[in-house]
């Protein structure tokens, strides 16, 4: 199986984040707010989370595919935010208590067992007062959606998980969504 989660470390980072003040989040204005291209930022009271969805090159049956898929770091606040085009940053004001941080993840079984690959799709924090996602879609892409709600399932539908795995109906897909809490 192909592991394209946040490894062990960066689940500790981003469950650091609960009891925190959510300051703000960073990202680029080119693919048109509220999306993102590549990397986000998030500002805590004392420290801020640099996650990106870089591409990455995974095994696919016998070659290698570019697959999107993120990864983040703690980072010194006072450092300057690098967005991962070119452009115009934008700075979004949150200054609430983060009460929980939770992962959705897919798990997809391609050809009966013949490929398998396991995601984090989606970054959910839920503050006092709103719930903010980061989500990806489909597995090329390093587009970040950003929502004011969990529903995963509005962003990138377990059909079009399915439709996009399957290479026009060669394989026989399945795929398995889990939402935990870290």
């Amino acid at each position: 199986m192909v592991d394209a989660r946040f490894t062990k470390e960066m689940i500790e980072v981003l469950s650091s984040m609960k009891g925190k003040t959510f300051v703000s989040y960073e990202c680029d204005e080119g693919h048109g707010f509220p999306r993102a291209y590549g990397n986000f930022r998030i500002n805590l009271d004392d420290y801020s989370i640099d996650v990106s969805n870089e591409i990455q090159g995974l095994p696919f049956f016998d070659i290698e595919e570019d697959v999107a898929m993120f990864s983040c770091k703690k980072v010194d606040s006072n450092s300057k935010y690098e967005p991962g085009v070119i452009g115009e940053t934008r700075i979004v004001p949150i200054d609430e208590t983060i009460e929980s941080v939770g992962i959705i993840t897919d798990e997809i079984n391609v050809g009966n067992g013949e490929y398998e690959i396991v995601f984090d799709t989606a970054l959910i924090i839920k503050t006092e007062y709103q719930t903010i996602m980061f989500s990806r879609d489909v597995w090329f892409s390093e587009v970040i959606n950003i929502s004011d709600n969990d529903d995963y399932d509005c962003v990138y539908p377990i059909d079009s998980v399915i439709e996009h795995w399957s290479n026009e109906g060669d394989y026989e897909v399945t795929v398995k969504r889990s939402k935990k809490s870290i």
